[in-house]
């Protein structure tokens, strides 16, 4: 499976990236560093040569597959712990242990993107099944994510 480019118009102004819904059905080699951190993400957006590089910290929701809905109401579900993109958790810990290399997660930014200009989403090849929502659409999908083994589609 090679890289995916989902074409995405997008007006000017916010884009909000509510979540990557993602199930890591086996372990993943990059090293990720511990992120618990009280303050709210901060992604580093970069321009090179035209493409915009998402880096940096992202809200982490451990063992939660969340929907824009989920983010609709009074109270929005509590971040687990702030994750460094890109990353595997192999290596995060929530609430003094080590999380397993099988599980399910949500992770949600939001940036802005200066253009009127139609944009496109590249995504590397993942061990796992992944939805994106931007702005409350669904704007690409690989598998169906599943809180268990049995209900995971990659």
């Amino acid at each position: 499976m090679g890289s995916e480019i989902t074409r995405v118009n997008i007006k000017k102004g916010l884009l909000f990236c509510p979540l990557i819904s993602i199930l890591l059905l086996t372990a993943c080699n990059k090293h990720q560093q511990d992120s618990n951190s009280e303050n709210k993400p901060r992604p580093l957006v970069q321009s090179n040569e035209g493409e915009i590089i998402i880096e940096g910290s992202l809200a982490f929701y451990w063992n939660q597959l969340l929907e824009p809905a989920d983010f609709q109401v009074e109270k929005e579900p509590a971040v687990s712990a702030w994750f460094d993109f890109p990353g595997t958790w192999n290596y995060l810990e929530i609430g003094g242990k080590k999380l397993p290399g099988r599980g399910c997660a949500t992770y949600r930014t939001w940036f802005w993107i200066d253009s009127v200009m139609p944009m496109a989403i590249k995504t590397d090849d993942y061990c796992n099944a992944v939805k994106i929502w931007i702005n409350g659409e669904l704007v690409a999908q690989g598998g169906e994510p599943g809180s268990a083994k049995e209900f995971h589609k990659a």
